[in-house]
């Protein structure tokens, strides 16, 4: 299964608005369980701009949907505001259909400060379980110093 990497894209105005979006939204689930559709279509539609905007995740999300194959695609940016929003709810444009809906799509946030640190920087633990949930990186940093269980 390919591992996509991708750092967000987004501008102040973005931000600020996907912020405010996702506070409400917050707000909604915890005070009653459900959000409005008020609430979660502007949401929706701006994380599906963000989504929709970049090239490589459109082609990885247009394989997925037509042909099945998984892929395990990485969302990354410094602000887990941002990371903890709702982005299988982002639609993919031609279809319409949730990025959480796709079966063969795994998405996974990562703050971009762990994206930015060497491996070395983590107990074992840490560079254990990378190296069971991203071998290759492991074995970049590691070389064989690091034995399959």
């Amino acid at each position: 299964m390919p591992w996509i990497s991708v750092t967000l894209n987004i501008s102040n105005e973005q931000r600020s608005n996907l912020k405010e979006l996702g506070l409400q939204f917050a707000e909604e689930m915890e005070s009653r369980g459900r959000a409005d559709k008020k609430t979660l279509e502007p949401l929706k539609e701006e994380l599906s701009y963000i989504i929709n905007a970049n090239s490589e995740v459109k082609a990885i999300v247009k394989d997925a949907l037509a042909t099945g194959n998984h892929y395990a695609l990485r969302l990354i940016d410094s602000d887990s505001e941002i990371l903890n929003l709702p982005w299988s709810m982002a639609e993919e444009s031609e279809t319409d259909t949730p990025l959480g809906s796709i079966e063969s799509l795994h998405i996974l946030k990562t703050p971009a400060a762990v994206i930015d640190k060497n491996l070395s920087d983590f107990t074992p633990h840490i560079v254990s379980h990378c190296a069971f949930t991203n071998p290759a990186l492991a074995f970049q940093q590691y070389g064989n110093s690091i034995k399959k269980r």
